[in-house]
């Protein structure tokens, strides 16, 4: 199991107060939530949770590892959500073409887009027959 995935379960045992319930929340048995979190205790070499069959609560370390835990998680949210936003924001239709017919997709900047149309000559100036426009 990926490290990402063994941190959000750890997380979510911590907020939900023990691995059951984790474990109804995140939709799987029991045992899979206890084997992550062994798998991750026994990769960070330490124990994060002291376990009861009712209850759970944390170490030392694993208070530490749940702070930083929770901010690293919303971090990458956080950049999932911008690279989206970001990547939504580069790709640009230029429609070049004597019957506005033809398209290319550029990813690009519009501001990159706007210099290079301005660069290079406005196409419907030599051309009139050919169509060019952007979005």
């Amino acid at each position: 199991m990926g490290q990402i995935s063994e941190m959000q379960t750890f997380v979510r045992v911590v907020e939900a107060g023990s691995i059951s319930k984790a474990a109804e929340q995140l939709d799987m048995a029991n045992s899979g939530v206890s084997r992550r979190l062994s798998e991750l205790e026994s990769r960070l070499g330490v124990r994060l949770l002291n376990r009861t069959t009712s209850r759970s609560s944390l170490t030392e370390a694993g208070q530490s590892y749940y702070e930083s835990a929770v901010k690293l998680l919303a971090d990458i949210s956080e950049l999932n959500t911008a690279t989206s936003d970001i990547s939504a924001s580069l790709l640009h239709d230029i429609l070049v073409s004597p019957v506005p017919a033809a398209r290319l997709r550029v990813a690009a900047s519009l501001l990159f887009i706007c210099i290079i149309i301005t660069v290079t000559a406005d196409p419907t100036e030599s051309s009139p027959e050919v169509f060019c426009t952007w979005k």
